[in-house]
């Protein structure tokens, strides 16, 4: 037999994130209905005793609702800190996205310095290679004891660059 899944997952999600504030508004609910329930059964029933004054009305339904209210600021801590926490997770990974981004930021800036030397160095090479067509020949006539004469070229090496 296969399992029946009542609830997708984006709904049971959905479902337990607001299942706190589902039982807070319920609690709400009862307990307040309960509270103006027992005021009217005081109203209704009370005929022959002392009915309440508009004084102790006041009293009673401060006592009343003043934990509703600190219940209510419980559960305000409560959702705080989750989303105090959420907010930190979520900057502890912008933090790490951060430290790839710089990690690659430097591994492109090393490369970039790379590629520049070895510009530099073939711009270098470059140079040296017009200013060698650029030489003047030095040409020296060497006469020997032999009746043969011969022309030997030399490049001029005190030419700067």
């Amino acid at each position: 037999m296969r399992k029946l899944n009542i609830c997708t997952w984006k709904s049971c999600k959905a479902i337990k994130s607001n299942l706190g504030l589902s039982i807070a508004f319920a609690l709400s609910a009862v307990w307040s209905f309960g509270a103006v329930l027992i005021l009217l059964i005081n109203f209704r029933y009370a005929e022959g005793t002392k009915t309440l004054g508009l004084n102790e009305i006041g009293d009673y339904l401060a006592g009343v609702f003043s934990p509703l209210a600190f219940g209510w600021l419980i559960y305000g801590y409560i959702i705080q800190n989750k989303e105090l926490k959420l907010s930190r997770d979520t900057q502890e990974l912008q933090l790490k996205e951060y430290i790839k981004s710089v990690n690659k930021f430097e591994k492109q800036t090393s490369a970039l310095v790379e590629q520049n030397i070895l510009l530099e160095q073939k711009e270098s090479h470059v140079r040296k290679s017009k200013n060698s067509i650029f030489i003047q020949p030095s040409i020296s006539t060497i006469i020997s004891g032999d009746p043969i004469s011969y022309t030997r070229l030399r490049k001029n090496s005190s030419l700067k660059e």
